[in-house]
């Protein structure tokens, strides 16, 4: 009798996508954990939702309105939309207060921390008083939420391996937004209905989330103790964090490609903050929407779209390193920036659907990149540090854009025509720059990688065979195809019997043979000599192997010798003057080069790349 399926098999069949989400789907070791951060990712975003910084600040700007100045009410809410970005300045703290704990009681307690404080935002009056205290809750919200994610990092470093760590995080990141859309759309179309339904909905989902809070405390951190006591063993060496920012600095001065990489993050993400709040200024005074259809635009259509391209972008992060990530990725806000500047100019509704559409499709990638680039950087113990650093960063960011994009708008709204259009124009270019500034540094990483990549030398028996390290293509090498390398035919090699052979004493056998294949021994020495001291020419680039620059022992050893001495720099010589005919009798007689003829023929033995990039 066939036994009944159990329904994991059937969901796996039947509806695939279902399926990659089930802990089942996941490794062995990552399935407890990942199970428990997945039912967390459902509850937690029902008191996210009220301080998501979109949300909250259409929310503001509609329940306030009329009750405070206009000018100040949009400062506030340029303050409040940018809180999810100006809250993370303080995350160098949450790394000094978490070093040496246990990380998740640690986290625990900020999530208990956010419930509270969203629990006090719905008691708040609708005054000028309650304005400034719902921005102060707000922010306080956002610094536990920004030390829950600073500390999280170092969580899923240790309990995902590197393969799999962007398919979690891609995992829960689309429950979350899923979700946080979800109640993004009904809190709009309840208080579109009532405003006092604000009242009842946050108690509600503070006590929702309790069971969020249950989930990651039952969480376990692989390699615990050995974190902790690293961590605690780091505090003498001087890699500890501090409450001191020029700890911050050092760290990028002693990791110059991961100051490059924050550069240009700062650039993008300051012309993705200036957008939020001035698009939620403009939506209500402009385009005349109230609580849905700002919520729509600026929060629950761009959520929506982060689990269409969250699997794509996961592939990606998976393969090549953060900086080659972001390369491709920028472009996607440049493209929405654009976007959103041509809609506000023609004020047209639908292109603003359209920005949103492909800003959500850049925050899938944004989402996995912003939670796991600096861990290509970091090492195992200053992957708190190196968060914290970029966490810090964001939140300087998130401190000057809606200041700078609110306060152009409004100095140029009675001044100059188009004033809206000019403040998102800047978004535009901060973006542009910022994407522009990638390119060059996945450039440099390129080339830093070349000169550090591995190399693979074949044992010295096998050097030629299939290709080995040297030329890789000298004809002789290739087909081993001199008469007497092809057929092993000629007297002495059948024999091997001749005196010569017999005391390997001829003066052709001790030199290596032919002049021919001294002259290739030497070209590989000479190059190898050059590749290992930094001294590739332009020339032989296309031609030389990675393979030489693997180390200074393949090239120290032969200096033992005096007569392969001299083919090294013969070969070198050879290798840089290939193409050169050399005439001069005391030219060729100072660098032991062959006559011209001679050198010709020696170059054509030469392979077919090298002799393109000599001439």
């Amino acid at each position: 009798m066939r036994p009944p399926e159990v329904p994991e098999s059937w969901i796996k069949r039947v509806l695939p996508p279902l399926w990659s989400f089930l802990p089942a789907s996941m490794p062995a070791m990552a399935r407890r954990n990942y199970r428990y951060e997945l039912t967390a990712a459902f509850f937690l975003p029902f008191i996210l939702a009220v301080v998501d910084s979109a949300i909250i600040g259409v929310v503001v700007k509609n329940a306030y309105a009329g009750v405070v100045d206009e000018t100040l009410l949009n400062f506030v809410v340029a303050v409040i939309t940018a809180s999810a970005a100006f809250s993370n300045i303080v995350s160098f703290a949450w790394v000094r207060l978490s070093h040496g704990r246990d990380k998740v009681p640690f986290i625990n307690g900020l999530q208990v921390g956010m419930i509270v404080l969203v629990g006090l935002i719905g008691a708040m009056p609708r005054s000028v008083t309650g304005l400034w205290m719902l921005a102060g809750c707000v922010l306080a919200a956002r610094f536990c939420w920004a030390g829950f994610i600073t500390i999280r990092s170092t969580i899923w470093r240790q309990n995902y391996s590197r393969p799999v760590r962007a398919r979690v995080t891609g995992k829960l990141a689309t429950v979350q937004v899923l979700t946080l859309a979800l109640l993004g759309l009904g809190l709009g179309a309840s208080m579109d209905a009532d405003p006092e339904w604000f009242r009842v909905l946050l108690p509600a989902g503070c006590v929702l989330s309790l069971a969020g809070v249950w989930a990651w405390s039952r969480i376990r951190l692989r390699g615990r103790a050995s974190l902790i006591g690293q961590e605690r063993a780091s505090r003498g060496d001087g890699d500890a964090p501090s409450f001191n920012p020029a700890g911050m600095v050092r760290l990028l001065a002693g990791d110059r490609m991961f100051a490059g990489y924050m550069a240009c993050m700062f650039l993008l993400g300051l012309g993705n903050l200036m957008q939020t709040p001035l698009l939620v200024v403009l939506l209500r005074d402009e385009f005349h929407m109230e609580y849905l259809g700002g919520i729509k635009l600026t929060s629950s259509i761009p959520l929506a779209m982060m689990p269409i391209s969250i699997p794509l972008w996961a592939r990606l992060l998976d393969r090549v390193h953060v900086i080659q990530f972001r390369r491709f990725h920028s472009w996607f806000f440049v493209v929405a920036a654009a976007v959103s500047t041509l809609a506000v100019h023609r004020q047209t509704a639908w292109l603003l659907t359209i920005s949103a559409v492909v800003q959500g499709l850049a925050y899938g990638g944004g989402a996995l990149a912003w939670n796991l680039g600096h861990l290509d950087f970091a090492p195992a113990h200053r992957a708190s540090a190196y968060m914290g650093v970029h966490v810090t960063l964001t939140g300087v960011r998130g401190l000057i854009a809606p200041f700078l994009s609110v306060g152009l708008y409004e100095l140029l709204l009675n001044r100059a025509p188009h004033a809206s259009t000019w403040a998102f124009g800047a978004c535009f270019v901060f973006c542009a720059i910022g994407a522009v500034g990638f390119q060059v540094l996945a450039r440099r990483k390129l080339q830093a990688d070349a000169l550090l990549r591995p190399a693979e030398t074949a044992p010295p028996t096998r050097v030629g065979q299939g290709g080995g390290p040297g030329d890789r293509g000298t004809e002789g090498q290739r087909d081993r195809g001199t008469e007497g390398q092809r057929d092993r035919g000629t007297e002495g090699q059948r024999d091997r019997g001749t005196e010569g052979q017999r005391d390997r004493g001829t003066e052709g056998q001790r030199d290596r043979g032919t002049e021919g294949q001294r002259e290739r021994e030497g070209e590989r020495r000479g190059v190898l000599l050059g590749g290992s001291c930094g001294l590739r020419p332009v020339s032989l680039r296309a031609s030389v192997p990675p393979a030489f620059c693997r180390s200074g022992v393949l090239a120290i050893r032969p200096l033992c010798q005096t007569h392969q001495l001299i083919s090294i720099l013969r070969g070198w010589a050879l290798a840089c003057l290939g193409s050169v005919r050399v005439n001069s009798p005391f030219l060729s007689s100072a660098l032991a080069l062959p006559s011209s003829t001679t050198l010709g023929s020696a170059t054509r033995r030469l392979s077919e790349p090298t002799r393109r990039s000599l001439r």
